[in-house]
């Protein structure tokens, strides 16, 4: 498979790339806000449902939601602009196609990289064990809380061991602890002894 980038100045020029290419995806920037942007990525998503399309942008809140409501698939606020942002975006948009590395998971300002076992977090990226990327894996599915129970029926089950609730503990700290040295953020915690949550 050949990846190939094309960069359009303009907007006729985009539709031209478009019209004459395979596009899988579309990333913009709407510094130069185009009266007719709105329509543009409407049209775009009519004629071409497939095509992702991500913005980069510095607009408000409400601004974005419209824009989101017009077909937008995905933006970055160019304040959190960088290579792992972006990595992290496109990757997420792309891993409806035949991309087996580029499968990433999201909750909130958490990307996982379950191939690469590569967890992104304030900008930095963190490497994972097999079973630290089970862990973020299954918080993540789950929208941030995990009871304990199923997360050590989970772990078993995805690295075909035996998993109780002492390896847990020590999963948990050793993953803590490597997050919180490489961010100075607490990521993980505790909820009453229940399960675990993550603290955003």
């Amino acid at each position: 498979m050949t990846s190939v980038l094309h960069v359009a100045r303009d907007i006729q020029q985009a539709k031209g790339f478009i019209r004459n290419t395979h596009i899988d995806l579309i990333c913009a920037d709407n510094t130069c806000t185009d009266s007719n942007f709105l329509e543009n990525i409407q049209k775009l998503k009519f004629h071409r449902p497939n095509i992702k399309f991500l913005l980069v942008t510095k607009e408000n809140h409400t601004q974005i939601l419209k824009y989101l409501s017009y077909g937008l698939d995905e933006y970055i606020l160019k304040e959190n602009l960088n290579e792992h942002e972006l990595l992290c975006r496109v990757s997420k948009l792309l891993c409806c196609y035949e991309y087996p590395t580029l499968t990433i998971l999201s909750y909130k300002g958490i990307y996982l990289n379950r191939y690469l076992q590569q967890l992104y977090f304030k900008k930095i990226r963190i490497s994972l064990s097999e079973k630290e990327t089970y862990l973020f894996e299954y918080l993540i599915i789950n929208n941030g809380f995990v009871n304990n129970k199923d997360l050590i029926k989970y772990i078993s089950v995805q690295s075909n061991s035996s998993y109780n609730m002492k390896c847990l503990g020590m999963l948990v700290c050793r993953v803590k602890t490597k997050i919180y040295l490489q961010t100075g953020f607490t990521l993980i915690r505790s909820k009453y002894s229940i399960g675990y949550y993550i603290n955003l």
